[in-house]
């Protein structure tokens, strides 16, 4: 596995395991910080610009498109930069989200697939 794989890997992991444990033990305050973030125009356009920069990084860092894993990552990587693209382009995008971040179920729902990715994520990059 190329070093950018596998570190690109390994800061995924970190990534997702504490998004989704964060999701799943604070769904509430959770739910009521992206609340006051979906309100706030200037918040919004902070986080659509460093989404795109951290995806523009990650792309630019790993492209690679051979091998199985390393398609993954490369796929994880440009889901980031359309992202912050979208986000850019497309500002009312934020506003759909707000109907399903807002409630709790959602939350612990998203909370689980973040940490199942991280835990796959964790495991590949840690264990290889």
């Amino acid at each position: 596995m190329a070093f950018s794989t596998l570190f690109i890997t390994k800061a995924f992991s970190l990534y997702f395991l504490v998004v989704g444990l964060s999701m799943l033990i604070n769904s509430k305050a959770f739910s009521k910080r992206f609340a006051c973030l979906i309100e706030s125009e200037s918040c919004l356009l902070i986080v659509a610009i460093l989404t795109l920069i951290l995806g523009i990084i990650l792309i630019l860092f790993h492209n690679i498109w051979q091998g199985g894993w390393n398609i993954f990552i490369s796929i994880l990587c440009w889901l980031t930069f359309i992202k912050g693209a979208i986000r850019m382009l497309f500002p009312q995008f934020d506003a759909l989200w707000k109907n399903v971040f807002t409630k709790t179920s959602s939350i612990v729902l998203a909370g689980f697939f973040c940490l199942l990715l991280g835990v796959i994520t964790g495991y590949v990059g840690f264990h290889v």
